[in-house]
């Protein structure tokens, strides 16, 4: 190993000082997270895909019966369908993500575990 290559300074992507972030400005961010999108813009690019299952979350928008709809796409009970392309599935849980960030969990989610205890 030659002395060049012995000083040469380690190259840090990102340096963290009391919870701060403090970078270079010759390395790109690599936690930059794209901006989230909303449930309108979701149910848009849902409709390219699936016009039908669009209309239908977006005709229960905002109450129960969306995240009803929602656990119907989602959960297999009907055996042996093919289901959702992978891109159009991504967009099912980034929709699902968002309607709950907005409009919080509108089903009363059910605890097994009280359940049961009530037997």
């Amino acid at each position: 190993m030659s002395n060049e290559e012995e000083t040469k300074p380690l190259e840090w992507p990102n340096l963290f000082f009391e919870d701060e972030i403090i970078q270079r400005p010759d390395i790109p961010d690599q936690f930059t997270r794209p901006k989230e999108k909303s449930v309108g813009e979701l149910l848009s690019e849902l409709a390219v895909h699936f016009p039908k299952v669009a209309m239908r979350l977006t005709l229960c928008e905002g109450t129960p019966e969306f995240e009803m709809e929602m656990n119907k796409l989602l959960i297999d009970d009907r055996h042996g369908r093919q289901g959702f392309p992978p891109e159009v599935m991504s967009i099912l849980l980034k929709l699902s993500t968002a309607h709950t960030k907005e409009f919080g969990h509108l089903l009363n989610p059910t605890d097994i575990w009280v359940e049961a205890h009530k037997r």
